[in-house]
């Protein structure tokens, strides 16, 4: 069984700079290539993107016919938000919206509370994770779960979403689902959101032997 595998992700399956980076190579989808039981592997990452975004490049994704399908994204579509997206594009392009937005900033902890806003809404988000996973047909799809590390004191009720979300993920892709809930803390940078290289190195371990448990059984 020749195994190529397609990746769609958000940030966390992106190189990062900054106070912890993490290089290319050390990037779950660039460990994932150096699996002993994978031939190729094409990976497409939007930094920021919600799940209707990487379902637009899901064409992409399986045009080469993998046969297994990674997905992971989820924290940018739950996470509680100050404004809506089209209200943070309105900002931009409106006279003084970075000033405003500045100050939305420094308010945002409260706004966050009561606004209580999401970009994507739960039952948007079932729909379209069940969409590609219809759409990938005959491709074995496997869906990477949110990591629950989201700060409680900057972003008040994240927890709680994460876990929302997750419950929907599970429900929805079923067997599919790839638990990362054992994350060890170290793999979750200062910002409980992107991944440490030694997260990479988790997620990269979990994946592989799923695609591994996917190919004794084909």
């Amino acid at each position: 069984m020749t195994v190529i595998v397609s990746i769609l992700s958000d940030s966390l399956g992106l190189p990062r700079g900054g106070a912890q980076p993490s290089a290319r190579r050390q990037t779950w989808p660039a460990l994932v290539t150096h699996g002993a039981e994978i031939d190729d592997v094409l990976h497409i990452g939007i930094g920021g993107a919600t799940v209707t975004q990487l379902a637009g490049q899901l064409s992409y994704a399986l045009a080469s016919s993998p046969a297994v399908l990674v997905v992971q994204c989820g924290i940018v579509d739950c996470a509680p938000r100050a404004l809506r997206l089209w209200e943070r594009t309105a900002l931009q392009h409106m006279p003084g919206g970075r000033r405003l937005s500045r100050i939305i900033e420094k308010r945002a902890r409260g706004l966050r509370r009561i606004r209580d806003i999401a970009f994507t809404a739960p039952e948007v988000f079932r729909r379209t994770c069940a969409s590609v996973v219809d759409r990938a047909d005959a491709t074995q799809v496997l869906w990477i779960g949110i990591v629950d590390a989201g700060d409680e004191a900057q972003v008040p009720g994240i927890r709680a979403r994460i876990r929302a979300y997750n419950d929907i993920l599970r429900a929805t892709v079923a067997h599919r689902f790839v638990d990362v809930s054992s994350m060890p803390a170290e793999g979750v940078c200062a910002d409980h959101h992107h991944l440490t290289p030694v997260g990479h190195a988790f997620v990269a371990d979990v994946v592989l032997a799923r695609i591994s448990a996917l190919k004794s059984s084909a």
